[in-house]
């Protein structure tokens, strides 16, 4: 397994408790698309998150945390994995 599935796998683990109570549109291996139920004036439904495996990194991101800054702390343990992951696999 290449270091960025290693980095995917762990990413999307933190995102799959929200793809089942949220509306997931891409669930594939190296993409996982989330969206909310929430229709916006646009008429799109309001991006929960997403990781990807791009050619040279892996993408995430999760839109609570741009709205809120502060849930950044809460979710600081999940970061703390993700980089233990990024460490061990150099």
């Amino acid at each position: 397994m290449s270091d960025f599935e290693t980095v995917y796998r762990e990413l999307a683990e933190i995102m799959q408790p929200y793809a089942g109570k949220l509306d997931c549109k891409r669930d594939t291996p190296g993409d996982l698309y989330i969206d909310t139920f929430h229709i916006m004036k646009n008429r799109k439904p309001l991006f929960f998150g997403a990781v990807h495996i791009k050619k040279n990194y892996v993408s995430y991101h999760l839109m609570p945390v741009y709205v809120n800054p502060s849930l950044l702390d809460k979710t600081c343990a999940s970061a703390c994995k993700v980089s233990r992951v990024l460490i061990l696999s150099q």
